[in-house]
């Protein structure tokens, strides 16, 4: 009788392999969807945590180069009639506007006045060896300093220098003079080291300078927009880019 009984437990130990294989292949059939899932979402994260990390690292925002890029004074030109303006004294050739008067009332200064009795607006250009005593009160810096692009720079001459606007006042709100200050850049809200010696070696060796007041008295100012909307101005600017230093 032994060997039915060995038979019966073959059959039996058979029939509990096909159930456990026919469990493990539902098993399998079941769960095997559900990793395939699981592993399609695990390399997306990889990829898009890698992506990210390549971005940060390759790309550089509009913003952030805008916002580090340097204000430029844009090229402008003018309609009235021009002439030559020349000081071998002070190694300097410009082109103004006719109408632009010169004057010799400071025996130190090459002076060039440009009136505007409309906006109440008087612009005085000067160019000495240093910086005439009523620009030291002109300290507060308005706005950032902006490029100022030399339209036809001679041999040894800089092509691009600073434009620097400044009030009396540290509320900012009024405009007494305009400095090239060569390669000083300054921020809004700084008070200028007129008299320190950092700021004068970044000063090109012709101090141009230019005070701004009302028209109607020397010792009151405009408001800056006044005094940038004023015709006068962009004159002044065309003046100071057609600029050649000898």
């Amino acid at each position: 009788m032994l060997v039915p009984q060995t038979i019966t437990r073959s059959i039996q130990h058979l029939r509990l392999a096909i159930v456990y294989y026919s469990s493990m292949e539902q098993h399998r059939r079941r769960f095997s969807p559900v990793i395939i899932i699981l592993a399609v979402v695990v390399l997306i994260a990889v990829l898009g945590v890698s992506g990210w990390f390549a971005y940060q690292k390759f790309h550089k925002p509009a913003s952030a180069k805008s916002t580090n890029a340097a204000t430029k004074t844009p090229t402008v030109q003018v309609t009235a009639p021009l002439r030559d303006f020349s000081s071998d004294t002070y190694g300097i050739s410009l082109k103004i506007p006719t109408d632009w008067k010169e004057s010799k009332t400071n025996p130190h200064a090459a002076m060039l006045i440009g009136k505007d009795a409309v906006n109440d607006v008087e612009f005085t250009l000067m160019v000495s060896k240093d910086i005439p005593d009523v620009t030291l009160a002109c300290t507060y810096v308005i706005k950032d300093s902006e490029d100022l692009t030399y339209t036809s720079p001679l041999p040894g001459q800089r092509s691009i220098t600073k434009l620097t606007y400044t009030s009396i006042s540290p509320d900012l709100k009024t405009l007494c003079g305009m400095m090239i200050t060569g390669n000083y850049a300054a921020k809004a809200g700084d008070v200028l080291g007129i008299k320190g010696d950092l700021f004068q070696a970044a000063l090109p060796t012709n101090r141009i300078v230019v005070n701004v007041s009302k028209l109607s008295s020397s010792t009151e100012y405009p408001t800056v927009e006044t005094a940038l909307k004023s015709p006068r101005y962009t004159e002044l600017i065309a003046a100071l880019q057609s600029i050649q230093l000898n």
